[in-house]
């Protein structure tokens, strides 16, 4: 008897307590065409929010692709110009250059128009030096009279000789005077290149 209480009582507790749960074939169609719609409305709210991202994700693409159509607009701008200053750099390099080798070129002749000058002072002072000794022996021979030249001559052919060499001596003063002139002209143009 026991037994039979127990049985009966599992068989009571393991009954549904729902009567549309309890195997009614209507009933389970219901109930799994209510589970099949609750879970296609959740995959359209899912679909809705993806198609919505995806709306917002490809607006944002746009975006981006605009800002890099804009970098890459800008980048061609800076790269244009980076090499219309490289080119304008290499340009002034070579005139720099040239300039350069024009300055070089021009402290070498200027170099040896200083030594030139510096040859030409010693040259001028040279020939100054022998007007002056020249100068001096031609006033010291112009004490002695032309008269006396001749009348202390021991003969005419030595009179003629002395007052030819009195009258080249006088030219010869003459030329170097003219050349004292000249070199202190050319002296004095290479002194203000």
């Amino acid at each position: 008897v026991m037994a039979i209480v127990a049985v009966s009582w599992l068989l009571v507790s393991t009954q549904p307590t729902s009567v549309t749960l309890a195997g009614d074939p209507l009933s389970d169609a219901k109930a799994k065409q209510q589970q099949l719609q609750n879970e296609l409305a959740t995959q359209r709210a899912q679909l809705a929010a993806l198609r919505s991202t995806a709306t917002q994700l490809s607006n944002a693409l746009a975006v981006a692709k605009a800002k890099l159509a804009s970098v890459t607009a800008q980048y061609q701008q800076v790269s244009t110009l980076v090499d219309q200053v490289t080119t304008q750099v290499n340009e002034v390099k070579a005139q720099l250059d040239s300039l350069n080798a024009q300055i070089a070129e021009l402290d070498a002749q200027l170099k040896q128009v200083a030594d030139e000058i510096t040859v030409q002072t010693a040259e001028l002072q040279a020939r100054e030096s022998l007007l002056q000794d020249h100068l001096r022996a031609a006033y010291e021979q112009s004490q002695t009279s032309l008269l006396e030249v001749l009348l202390s001559a021991r003969s005419l052919d030595d009179a003629t000789n002395q007052v030819g060499y009195l009258l080249t001596l006088s030219d010869q003063d003459k030329a170097l005077a003219d050349e004292i002139r000249s070199l202190r002209a050319q002296l004095a143009i290479k002194q203000q290149e």
